[in-house]
């Protein structure tokens, strides 16, 4: 417990820190002002298979081969 409650504090104290609060300020204004952010691995995950299951063809990653991943968030495009 007083190991529990020495990490706390270390924390607490962490959170008080002016680099701390410089650090969520900035990360709040790039928040802000960032209007998009397209991620490769996200069009290829979904949009690729969509494109595969509405066409019969395109690449799909072993993922899809093998059945790991579920067919919900492609079938929005689809």
């Amino acid at each position: 417990m007083a190991r529990l409650r020495s990490l706390q504090t270390r924390v607490l104290d962490m959170l008080h820190t002016p680099t701390f609060g410089m650090l969520l300020a900035l990360r709040l204004v790039n928040a802000m002002l960032v209007q998009t952010y397209i991620h490769p691995d996200e069009t290829w995950q979904s949009l690729e298979v969509a494109h595969k299951l509405v066409f019969g063809y395109g690449f799909v990653t072993w993922e899809w081969r093998h059945g790991l991943r579920g067919f919900a968030h492609p079938m929005l495009f689809a």
